[in-house]
């Protein structure tokens, strides 16, 4: 599903571009050997990618103001909708707990996009409050039963900060300053960047250097993107909600309360992380003819390269259960 999820948000963000442009980012998803891996070994986290990129895309359709089922209403107060969109959002909270903390970027967001405009008082933002009350209520019990189970006082493990907390930032450490802090998140960035877009696995010598490219289209796409973005509503409303994800991420991390790391746990937003690098692609190749041909063949080249790799994946393979 969540693959199906992000070609149809790549499809809408790109509906203005190329029509073979939906797929690199779909192929992205679909041949990450972290998420297949993962996926092996626990299916809840394929729900909470699906969550994850559900939740992004009702921002992009509402920051757009698209008129769909899924879209706050504009034009007058609309009790059935809000509780309707309120009980989409609660739903997406019990698939993963994720949107618990992310759930702030949906209301701030759609939010300070009226009060930039100066219409702070409007049918809309009566809709939002309403939809903000019926969220809070309908995922009430599952809040009060992560407070329950104290949930919130296990702070970070293994699992999410890596073996030797690597993927953690402890402001309160002697060892920090402002070379390991940037260091912190760029070498992590990275990391969280290449290693999960991965449709190979690292044990090939051409590994390291998919990885840079990886990089580079992905730094492509947003340099590139700023300057077509003023020309597509689509795509400048899109890395406005990345840009900003980003930065709320970033300050959760520098709070301790979320880790930075190609883990599991952020396997959720490799769909975010697959449409940028795929504007990096596009405007890459846009410099050139034949630009249906050249998306063509980065599209067959992602498959014939995880196909090649299926084999020495199933080798290292070991399911723990």
């Amino acid at each position: 599903l969540f693959i199906c999820v992000t070609y149809v948000f790549a499809k809408n963000i790109f509906k203005n571009q190329n029509r073979f442009l939906p797929l690199i980012p779909t192929a992205f998803v679909a041949f990450s050997y972290p998420i297949m891996n993962i996926s092996l070994r626990a299916h809840s986290y394929s729900a909470s990618i699906f969550a994850v990129t559900l939740f992004f895309y009702l921002i992009y359709i509402n920051s757009t103001y698209q008129k769909k089922i899924f879209t706050v209403s504009d034009d007058k107060i609309n009790l059935k909708s809000c509780l309707f969109i309120g009980l989409i959002l609660s739903l997406l909270a019990h698939l993963s707990y994720v949107i618990l903390f992310l759930s702030p970027l949906f209301f701030s967001i759609l939010f300070f996009q009226k009060l930039i405009k100066k219409n702070f008082f409007c049918n809309y933002n009566y809709n939002l409050i309403i939809v903000g009350i019926s969220f809070t209520i309908f995922t009430s019990p599952l809040l009060a039963h992560l407070l329950f189970l104290n949930l919130n006082e296990y702070g970070v493990t293994t699992s999410t900060a890596g073996e030797y907390y690597e993927y953690y930032l402890n402001l309160n450490s002697d060892d920090i300053n402002l070379i390991n802090f940037l260091k912190f998140y760029i070498q992590n960035s990275y990391l969280v960047i290449v290693k999960n877009l991965s449709f190979f696995i690292d044990a090939n010598f051409y590994s390291n250097y998919l990885q840079i490219l990886i990089l580079i289209f992905f730094i492509s796409g947003l340099a590139l993107s700023n300057k077509f973005k003023t020309q597509d509503r689509n795509i400048r409303c899109f890395l406005n909600i990345f840009i900003i994800f980003v930065i709320y991420y970033f300050i959760l991390v520098s709070l301790g309360h979320v880790t930075l790391g190609p883990t599991r746990h952020l396997n959720s937003f490799t769909p975010l992380l697959a449409i940028v690098v795929s504007m990096g692609i596009y405007f890459l190749l846009k410099k050139f003819k034949f630009i249906n041909f050249n998306l063509q063949l980065i599209y067959s080249l992602i498959i014939i390269i995880f196909c090649l790799n299926l084999p020495p994946f199933y080798k290292y393979y070991k399911d723990a259960f």
